[in-house]
């Protein structure tokens, strides 16, 4: 069993959506996680504009600008997709 399932003063046993301990009837504290997902969409939108930015250069050298251009905008759509995947 994990920490917050056991009453922090008594010691008995927590149903996983109770708010107060059954024996005691000490208030439950629950400890909130912080969520992952605005470190993974920061990630992913650097390395997107990396990518970008390479695609980019790469194109202002060569005569295929639209192509890369239209590369680097599936590349951040991608992107954008498993950000927002991750965010849920």
């Amino acid at each position: 069993m994990r920490e917050t399932d056991r009453c922090e003063k008594c010691g008995a046993a927590l149903k996983p959506d109770s708010r107060f301990c059954p024996e005691c009837g000490t208030t439950v504290r629950r400890q909130e996680r912080s969520p992952a997902w605005p470190h993974v969409f920061l990630a992913v939108m650097l390395i997107g504009t990396g990518i970008c930015f390479v695609l980019g250069w790469v194109a202002a050298e060569s005569a295929v600008q639209q192509c890369a251009w239209f590369a680097s905008g599936a590349v951040l759509g991608i992107l954008g997709r498993i950000a927002q995947a991750a965010s849920q």
